[in-house]
């Protein structure tokens, strides 16, 4: 049984759990109370990085052999106001889809998969497309030669997307040259920048395109909508933005989430302070890094998640930071012009930029939400 705090205040008495619900699935034994091994390997997955935390994920296990399972964007986890094309939600099923990878491997099974074996969805009009066609299936089978075999798969239970402020220098050559050694794919580039020129334009760029979406209504009513500042809303939806990963934690967060909920903000008033955080953070960043791509395909977006996932864990494991600033990179109207700009300056020939990161030190921050992994399963 948890154990239950009680905290006195002039305003009244509130108890929490101190293992919330949503906590359990980080805990590197929650896979082991699953007998199949497919949901184990799921319940590694599910820790994996996603567009606002919103877990965009439906699992089809197959009855009738017990090793396989499919892979599907749930569409009725989406962002149609700052993805619409639902690129970033696409990039999350590869995300999924290589924690899980590494999990199975070193659980000891070869992990077989094929993208979209029943073809892409479109870039448009794809909600049909996504119930009815599979990002992935996966076929798993017991390989001794595999055990314990990647390094990476204890750091998906530290993995956290830090957006406090960042600090020290920028990434050196070596550090550098280690990441961009994870890109076995011709077709994606990762490309990092620490020149005092680059550095200046990206933030430049980020920063207005934060200012964009901080002030555009519909825009932040999404945001708004996914964000969780309740302990009541985190343990009862398990998803979603939170306080925790920009560095409130203890008495503080508890006396936030007390104000937000007795005087609720406009979501002109969270803009502004969203807007306000974000340039400061931005601006303390030391090194910016990119995934480019030669094309947009579908099949390109799930490769980019794969790898931005394996890029992520190999940085924590090297006590570097990284934080996604997606919003320049959005397929809104209003965020034509900065979409445009930033891909003048970085890109060429009609590449995509799919990943645009900020990198550096920072001091530790809790985890997000996560859903129990049962609940992603369909039968």
């Amino acid at each position: 049984m948890k154990k239950i705090l009680t905290l006195t205040l002039f305003f009244g008495t509130y108890c929490f759990a101190t293992e919330p619900n949503y906590y359990e699935p980080w805990q590197a034994d929650y896979y082991t109370q699953f007998d199949d091994i497919r949901v184990q390997i799921l319940a590694h997955g599910l820790l994996a990085p996603n567009a606002h935390n919103i877990q965009p994920w439906t699992i089809k296990l197959n009855k009738e052999k017990h090793l396989e399972f499919s892979l599907f964007t749930d569409a009725s986890r989406l962002l149609p106001e700052t993805d619409p094309p639902s690129r970033q939600i696409t990039i999350s099923q590869g995300t999924f889809l290589e924690t899980a990878k590494i999990s199975a491997e070193y659980l000891g099974y070869s992990f077989d998969y094929e993208l979209f074996p029943k073809g892409e969805y479109g870039q448009t009009d794809f909600i049909s497309g996504m119930k009815q066609k599979p990002v992935a299936t996966v076929s798993l089978s017991k390989n001794k030669n595999l055990q314990n075999g990647d390094l990476l798969y204890h750091e998906i239970f530290n993995r956290v997307t830090n957006r406090t402020e960042y600090y020290g220098d920028p990434l050196n050559d070596e550090e550098i040259s280690e990441l961009q050694k994870l890109n076995g794919n011709t077709k994606l580039e990762l490309v990092f920048f620490n020149d005092q020129e680059s550095l200046e334009i990206i933030r430049d760029i980020t920063i207005n395109a934060v200012k964009i979406e901080a002030t555009t209504e519909n825009k932040m009513r999404e945001s708004e909508r996914l964000f969780r500042d309740s302990e009541n809303e985190k343990k009862y939806h398990r998803d979603g933005i939170t306080m925790m990963s920009g560095g409130w934690r203890g008495f503080k967060l508890k006396m936030i989430q007390f104000l937000s909920n007795t005087f609720p903000l406009s979501w002109e008033k969270m803009g502004d302070v969203w807007l306000k955080s974000a340039t400061e953070n931005i601006q303390t960043a030391p090194t910016f890094a990119m995934i480019i791509s030669d094309d947009n395909s579908r099949t390109t977006q799930v490769k980019t998640g794969m790898l931005y996932a394996r890029f992520q864990l190999k940085a924590s494991t090297m006590g570097i930071s990284i934080h996604p600033l997606s919003q320049v990179l959005q397929e809104f109207p209003e965020m034509a012009e900065l979409y445009n700009q930033v891909h003048q300056e970085f890109s060429e020939n009609g590449k995509t930029i799919q990943m645009l990161v900020r990198m550096g030190r920072a001091v530790d921050v809790l985890h997000s939400p996560r859903r129990d992994v049962m609940d992603l399963i369909i039968y």
